[in-house]
C-alpha cells in the first residue's frame, strides 16, 4: 500500500521466460536451456526486460540472458501500426497469396534489424516481382535447363575452375570497374568471400546485411551467363559449358544453403532441382540436374 510504488504485472509475466523452462519443476531442461544466449525483444519494451527482469533474476540468483537483442517497428506507410488507427497488416493473406518464403524473405531483407522499416504492399510486390521472380527464380530456372542439357555435370580440375572468371579486366572500364567494385575472380572465390561476409554479418546479428548480401549474388551470376552466352556454348562446346555451369551450381548450392534459415521451402527445391549431393564433399561436388518449377510464380499487382 505505499503510493509511491508501481506494481507491474510485468512482474508475473516475466517470469514465464523461466518457468516454461522447468525453473522450479525440470532442473534439467532448465539448466539445457538457461540462460538464454539471445534475449529477441521490441524496443518499446527495453526498460522491462534490460531493468527489472536481469534484477529479478539476480535477486533469485539466476543468471541473466547472454545478450539483448532489440529491435524496432515494422510501420504501415510510416505510421506505427495500432489496432485503434486500424492499419495493422495481417500476414495470413500475404502468405496464401505469395508464400511463406516470400514473406520471410521480404522480412528479413527489407526490414532493418535494429532500426524502423516500412512497409507497403506494393512495395513488397515490387521486391517479390523484382528480386525473387526475376532475379532468384529465373536464375536457377534457366540454370537448371541448361544442365539438364549436358547431364551429369562433375567439379572441374583446379586449373579448369579458374578458366572462366566472373569479372575480367579487358571486359570493363576502369571507371565501372571502380563503381562496380568488380574484380577478376574465380567463382568459386567470389561465393565463398560472399558466405564469408555473409557469416559476420549473422554473428554480428545484421540479418538484412546478410541476406542482402546472398540477394547481390543473384544479378552477378546472371551477367555471368550472360557474359559468357553459355545457352549458346552448350552447342559449340559443351565441354567448356559443364566448366561454367558447374561454376554457377556450386554457387547456387552455396546460395540455398545462406538462405536456408530465411527461406527452408526455398532451399531445399534449389538443392533439389541441382541434384546435388549434399552429403558429400565440396571437393567432390556433382550436379544431377532434375525437373525444376519456377520457384516464385509470377503475380499479377492487384489494380487499386
Amino acid at each position: 500500500n505505499d503510493a509511491t510504488q508501481t506494481m507491474y504485472v510485468w512482474c508475473d509475466a516475466l517470469s514465464n521466460y523461466i518457468t516454461a523452462l522447468g525453473y522450479g519443476t525440470d532442473g534439467g531442461r532448465f539448466s539445457k536451456f538457461w540462460p538464454a544466449d539471445i534475449h529477441v525483444i521490441g524496443k518499446d519494451i527495453i526498460r522491462f526486460h534490460a531493468i527489472f527482469w536481469p534484477a529479478m533474476l539476480q535477486s533469485a540468483g539466476l543468471p541473466t540472458p547472454k545478450t539483448i537483442f532489440i529491435h524496432g517497428f515494422v510501420n504501415n506507410k510510416g505510421e506505427k501500426m495500432s489496432k485503434s488507427l486500424g492499419n495493422v497488416v495481417n500476414p495470413f493473406p500475404l502468405i496464401e497469396k505469395y508464400g511463406h518464403d516470400a514473406v520471410r524473405f521480404y522480412l528479413a531483407h527489407e526490414v532493418a534489424t535494429f532500426g524502423d522499416s516500412d512497409y507497403s504492399e506494393e512495395h513488397f510486390h515490387e521486391v517479390y516481382q523484382g528480386v525473387l521472380v526475376n532475379g532468384l527464380g529465373n536464375l536457377v530456372s534457366r540454370t537448371v535447363t541448361m544442365m539438364k542439357k549436358l547431364g551429369s555435370i562433375k567439379k572441374p580440375s583446379a586449373e579448369d575452375l579458374v578458366r572462366y572468371p566472373l569479372v575480367r579486366h579487358t571486359d570493363i572500364g576502369e571507371e565501372k570497374k571502380e563503381l562496380h567494385n568488380l574484380e577478376e575472380t574465380s567463382v568459386t572465390n567470389f561465393i565463398d568471400g560472399v558466405a564469408a561476409e555473409y557469416q559476420n554479418a549473422m554473428q554480428r546479428y545484421a540479418i538484412g546485411e546478410a541476406i542482402q548480401a546472398v540477394a547481390r549474388c543473384f544479378g552477378r551470376l546472371d551477367e555471368y551467363i550472360e557474359h559468357y552466352k553459355i545457352y549458346t556454348l552448350i552447342k559449340s562446346n559443351p565441354t567448356d559449358a559443364a566448366l561454367a555451369l558447374w561454376n554457377v551450381g556450386y554457387a547456387l548450392f552455396l546460395i540455398a544453403e545462406m538462405l536456408r534459415p530465411f527461406m527452408p521451402d526455398t532451399a531445399e527445391r534449389i538443392v533439389a532441382a541441382l541434384g546435388a549431393d549434399a552429403d558429400s564433399a565440396k571437393d567432390a561436388r556433382v550436379f544431377t540436374p532434375k525437373e525444376v518449377n519456377h520457384l516464385f510464380p509470377r503475380i499479377e499487382k492487384k489494380e487499386k
